[in-house]
């Protein structure tokens, strides 16, 4: 059996891609960002965000949660003052539980979010005791907000909440299909 989706196993399933993406706003102007991928994953049989840290996201920029596992994951944008909660306001987002029921045939969500600006973003999932366990990841962390002390906070942290809905960006889903060539 050949997986028709070369493409797509290797941009979507590595552990972290980088890749250029011009948007044209009219035929003089136009802008280069990047596409950040990150995978909601098991990994050394843990809950994990792979890669769990980003630095030089500028504006602009995607960041991409790949949910590539069977395993139920979320990704929450979090307050970094309160470990396993969500941050409130206009860059808020939230996944919503998504999972693949079928690794080779299922949908795959994605979810993205367009960077608005430099600070720290941090992450979190939502489901079950993941964020306790450590499924947390910093973007753009700074030497006053790290990753390491927005982790000791999740860990220490009682629960996880969910914000009520998906929200602040976009799910896609893919469907890979599976072939026999000769």
């Amino acid at each position: 059996m050949q997986l028709k989706a070369a493409i797509f196993s290797t941009l979507f399933l590595s552990s972290y891609v980088a890749a250029d993406v011009t948007v044209t706003t009219n035929p003089v102007t136009s802008y280069r960002h990047k596409l950040h991928i990150i995978q909601a994953t098991i990994a050394n049989h843990k809950p994990a965000f792979v890669p769990n840290s980003l630095t030089n996201v500028d504006p602009g920029d995607i960041l991409r949660f790949v949910f590539n596992g069977t395993v139920p994951h979320s990704v929450v944008r979090g307050d970094p003052s309160n470990g396993c909660q969500p941050l409130v306001g206009s860059t808020a987002f939230y996944s919503g539980t998504q999972s693949t029921k079928d690794m080779v045939n299922g949908p795959m969500p994605m979810f993205d979010f367009v960077v608005k600006d430099r600070n720290p973003i941090f992450v979190y999932c939502s489901v079950g005791k993941h964020c306790q366990e450590g499924m947390v990841a910093a973007i753009n962390p700074t030497n006053d907000q790290t990753l390491d002390a927005y982790t000791s906070k999740c860990t220490g942290a009682s629960s996880a909440v969910s914000p009520k809905g998906p929200n602040g960006g976009f799910l896609n889903k893919i469907t890979l299909k599976v072939t026999k060539t000769s």
